[in-house]
């Protein structure tokens, strides 16, 4: 998506994540402003994400999946453990990237470069100010996907399935009919 395409919503951007990640809440979009495609991205277009660090991942999620490597905390709260607590730290990295890869045809793969050139230790403030920028990013990620996924499961589509599926929970006597309408009653939003 670039901005101005007909029929498309218009940009806005509502939030910033540090100078990496900028996001329209309202029409759920969003991009890279330290890319040099200037594409616009919504948020079903996010397939998976991974934190590299020389090459290696360090975290991954995406969508219908929880982060794999740390646990998150809050809204756009703290990723801990994947990022942090690796044994596998080296000292200097000239590594260190968040991969994302999107449904867009025009960029499949997207990278926000937290290292422009050279390398960092891993203790220094740069990098913890790198981690932190990057554990935003994730954090972010991880509620734009689960957004993403709950959007689809919640879509009307799904509703049927849904109702048969609590139906013979009920016939299988693990639900109650009490449970079973007020299931029924809160999908058909009754």
């Amino acid at each position: 998506w670039a901005i101005g395409q007909g029929g498309l919503p218009e940009y806005k951007c509502v939030s910033t994540l540090d100078k990496y990640m900028e996001i329209d809440e309202n029409n759920k979009l969003w991009r890279l402003p330290c890319t040099s495609k200037n594409i616009i991205f919504s948020y079903d277009d996010i397939i998976s994400y991974e934190l590299l660090q020389n090459g290696e991942s360090i975290t991954k999620g995406g969508l219908g999946s929880a982060i794999v490597g740390g646990a998150m905390f809050g809204g756009v709260g703290t990723i801990v453990g994947g990022i942090t607590g690796s044994k596998k730290t080296k000292q200097e990295i000239s590594e260190f990237r968040i991969k994302i890869i999107t449904r867009n045809p025009y960029q499949t793969e997207v990278y926000v470069n937290f290292i422009p050139v050279g390398k960092v230790k891993t203790g220094s403030i740069l990098f913890m100010s790198y981690n932190d920028s990057a554990q935003r990013i994730l954090s972010q990620l991880a509620l734009i996907t689960d957004s993403a996924s709950n959007a689809t499961s919640n879509s009307s589509d799904g509703i049927p399935d849904e109702i048969v599926k609590y139906k013979k929970l009920l016939d299988q006597g693990i639900i109650t009919q009490e449970e079973f309408d007020a299931k029924k009653r809160q999908l058909l939003q009754l």
